[in-house]
């Protein structure tokens, strides 16, 4: 009985077939799952190494962009655009629903939330941006003076533009 167990070869399932197939190659595969493991989490490093420095890069930039410009209250902006000359500004105030057009966002915003409700002329400017407007808040904004355009066809009403680079809202 025992010759005959030594003469049938190899069974599968645990035991002494298991044994004697991993005797031709040990481990098989095993070699190559480590060395792919090995180049995903190289590869997986690397991306997060990328937008870890691209990140800090753009903050870099709106910390520099920050430091250049000059806070204008939303009532003198809206008054004379041209005081403020070509640098950048920094202004506050309340933003209201920002309307999609080809250019980008357009998005009213008021000086004051009481303002906001009166819909008063004198304080309020018009913002163009390219980024993500959040409505109904209180946000920073800073950009440049695109100057003035006309709301009325006829009439002297006009209302001051302003480019934005960056928009956060006040937290």
């Amino acid at each position: 009985m025992e010759r005959s167990l030594a003469t049938e070869g190899p069974r599968s399932g645990r035991g002494v077939g298991t044994i004697m197939a991993r005797l031709d190659r040990p481990y098989p595969g095993k070699a190559l799952h480590a060395a792919a493991a090995t180049l995903l989490l190289m590869a997986a490093m690397l991306v997060m190494g990328f937008f870890v420095l691209e990140h800090r890069a753009a903050d870099l930039r709106f910390r520099e962009y920050t430091a250049q410009a000059s806070f204008v209250d939303i009532r003198s902006l809206a008054q004379d655009p041209r005081s403020v000359g070509t640098g950048p500004v920094h202004t506050r105030g309340y933003a209201g629903d920002a309307v999609l057009t080809d250019a980008g966002q357009q998005v009213m915003v008021w000086a004051t939330a009481a303002s906001r409700r009166s819909g008063g002329p004198g304080d309020q400017i018009l913002v163009l941006s390219n980024g993500n407007v959040p409505a109904n808040s209180l946000v920073d904004v800073w950009g440049t003076s695109a100057g003035t355009i006309r709301l009325d066809a006829g009439g002297g009403t006009s209302i001051t533009v302003l480019r934005a680079e960056y928009i956060e809202p006040v937290r």
